[in-house]
């Protein structure tokens, strides 16, 4: 869970892109996260002391000024359905997470897509990962698992990343149908 320099390499990619396309199978996206969400994933299981726990949370929370940035990155987020449901942190901070993830997702650069669980398998289920379109010069990716993340930038790697999010974006629900599954998972949370 502490991020080393490959993580600050990609939230400089992160800070500076153009648009972002973002596949989370488990959580919700970092950019996304409120604290209250952020900290339970964190914290719970993890053998870091308090401090680092906070110092990631932190670090988390900071990242997401890229939002707010002028000019705002466009960012299109799928995850699946069973992110909605999983109880990161109790009723109370999942409810306050998904209202969250619904303010975020009536801005007009932010795209938020559910895959139901009714789609069973798919390609995504392989993990997660971001695409991120520079201003000048070619996409990047990051893929993240249990030790570090991994920034790639081979074309042919990158590609087929591109292939994997055209797969899982085809099985996502379109933005109405997700916010009121959205709306309705909130509401379940209370």
């Amino acid at each position: 869970m502490p991020r080393g320099p490959w993580f600050r390499e990609w939230a400089a990619i992160e800070r500076d892109a153009r648009a972002l396309r973002s596949f989370q199978p488990l959580v919700l996206p970092g950019l996304f996260q409120t604290p209250a969400y952020a900290h339970a994933l964190c914290a719970t299981g993890s053998p870091l002391p308090p401090d680092q726990v906070e110092q990631i949370v932190a670090g988390r929370i900071e990242r997401q000024r890229v939002l707010d940035r002028t000019p705002p990155p466009l960012i299109v987020a799928v995850v699946d359905q069973t992110v909605l449901e999983r109880p990161i942190g109790g009723p109370s901070t999942m409810r306050a997470q998904l209202l969250r993830l619904i303010e975020l997702a009536e801005r007009p650069n932010i795209h938020i897509h559910v895959v139901p669980k009714t789609v069973g398998g798919y390609t995504g289920l392989s993990g997660p990962f971001v695409l991120a379109s520079p201003f000048e010069g070619r996409d990047i990716a990051y893929l993240d698992n249990q030790i570090k993340g991994t920034v790639l930038d081979a074309p042919e790697e990158v590609a087929m990343l591109h292939e994997a999010w055209e797969a899982v974006r085809a099985e996502a629900l379109p933005r109405q149908q997700t916010l009121a599954l959205i709306s309705e998972a909130a509401n379940r949370w209370t």
